[in-house]
């Protein structure tokens, strides 16, 4: 009997022990990681206002805003005060939110009497009532999966979702956490409406890329500006054609890691990327197979690479082009150096110098003459002899007044107290260029090597 009482009483302290633990356990915090679409960030919030920011206080991390108009309910004050301090799971979030806070920079104010989140373009964070202070509780990059863009863009999205609209916005690609973090996760754009709560990107996706053109004013000459997509470190070119024929130029952004296209819808830039691609150092476009669409042609270390434009998309079809043994390819051009209407390739390698690839490829129908402008011809010293050799008119040489022929001076010195003898002879009218030697399935042969 004893020994039962016993076991009972252990049990019972084992049990209140661990009820103590529970009773002194702190709460905890976390981000919520259900994603939510904006439509339902919309839908949950009493109050949604947009405020300006008046003052700041970085040294004690305070935010002080004004309202500027309210969206969605009518919040009491016009001043709302926000005690960021150093709240959060990682010193990243109240920094993020601090270096963006600037007097006269705006935000958009969701909160539903208790509990806030604040959206201030590129990162949210959230915030608890308490008095005259609103006190920050962490950050919630994951609402960067709701919306990321500009705050006036999400202002008129809200302003459309009340009264019934549905309405395209940009936001993040759920995915790595990390990314969402960090605040580099890959930019799409998703329909948002009162009528879609639930976060489904796959029924919602409209497309890559999401920032949109912002009007300005008081810049003579400009109307509109938009940030482009980054493909820094080493950025390179940049180079403007309208490649889907909708009048409206898009960009091609070269970096060394990265290419990015960039299509015009007029509202958006739509990003796109090219299969197998990483970067280059040059890109150019040519209709070089005359169906009336413009071609890119891409300058790699590996080689040049040529993408045909099918109209909804590109082909990777650089297997057409001649082979060299190696390549460090620096720069590339499209020229029509003989006149036949089709564009040819002239190609900067790093290993073997330029190199001129002919096209024999169908005539474009309505071919655009090439326009130079005036430029001189340097000293050149050739390198070496070309055994086969054949003459091309050279027709873009241009000589400048009372200019001699570099090509033909020669030095002769036959001793130490010799003088230099130079001698100039007339100006070419033909450059001499290899002889090409053509493949049976390839619309381009090479024409020349000089080194």
């Amino acid at each position: 009997m004893r020994t039962s009482n016993r076991r009972l009483l252990c049990c019972l302290a084992v049990v209140a022990g661990g009820l103590s633990l529970t009773w002194f356990t702190l709460p905890a915090y976390a981000y919520v990681e259900a994603p939510h679409s904006l439509g339902l960030v919309v839908q949950l919030s009493t109050n949604i206002v947009v405020v300006r920011v008046e003052k700041v206080d970085k040294q004690n991390n305070l935010i002080i805003y004004r309202k500027i108009r309210d969206l969605k309910g009518t919040h009491p004050t016009d001043v709302i005060k926000h005690n960021i301090g150093r709240g959060g799971f990682h010193p990243r979030e109240w920094q993020y939110t601090m270096e963006w806070a600037e007097v006269g920079k705006t935000a958009v104010f969701f909160h539903n009497g208790g509990a806030s989140e604040t959206c201030i373009g590129n990162y949210w964070y959230q915030c608890y009532a308490g008095g005259e202070w609103w006190a920050m509780s962490h950050g919630e990059p994951f609402l960067l999966r709701s919306f990321a863009g500009q705050v006036d863009k999400l202002a008129v999205a809200v302003e459309q979702i009340m009264t019934g609209k549905e309405v395209v916005v940009s936001c993040m690609v759920d995915g790595n956490k990390d990314d969402l973090h960090l605040r580099r996760a890959r930019i799409q754009r998703l329909r948002a409406g009162l009528k879609l709560q639930d976060y489904d990107p796959k029924r919602d996706f409209v497309g890559w890329g999401g920032e949109d053109f912002r009007r300005i004013a008081g810049m003579p000459g400009f109307t509109h500006l938009s940030t482009l997509a980054r493909v820094d470190p080493d950025a390179q070119a940049i180079a403007s054609v309208d490649y889907n024929g909708d009048g409206k130029p898009d960009l091609c952004l070269v970096g060394a890691g990265k290419l990015a296209l960039m299509q015009n819808t007029g509202e958006t830039l739509s990003e796109f990327s090219l299969p197998g691609l990483n970067g280059c150092r040059a890109a150019v476009w040519a209709d070089y197979n005359g169906d009336g669409k413009p071609d890119l042609l891409l300058a790699t270390s590996s080689g040049p690479r040529l993408f045909t434009n099918l109209g909804d998309g590109f082909r990777d079809d650089s297997h057409l082009l001649p082979k060299e043994p190696c390549y460090n390819l620096t720069a590339a051009a499209w020229i029509d150096y003989d006149g036949d209407g089709r564009p040819d390739l002239l190609l900067g390698n790093g290993f073997h110098g330029f190199r001129l690839d002919r096209n024999n490829g169908p005539t474009p129908a309505s071919p655009v003459p090439l326009s130079l402008g005036k430029w001189q011809m340097p000293s050149i010293r050739p390198r070496r002899k070309l055994t086969s050799r054949r003459n091309i008119p050279a027709r873009t040489a241009w000589k400048p007044p009372g200019a001699r022929n570099p090509i033909a001076t020669a030095k002769s010195i036959t001793s130490p107290s010799s003088s230099r003898r130079t001698t100039s002879t007339p100006w070419p009218t033909s450059i001499a260029r290899s002889n090409p030697t053509p493949r049976a399935t390839c619309p381009f042969r090479s024409a020349a090597t000089t080194r």
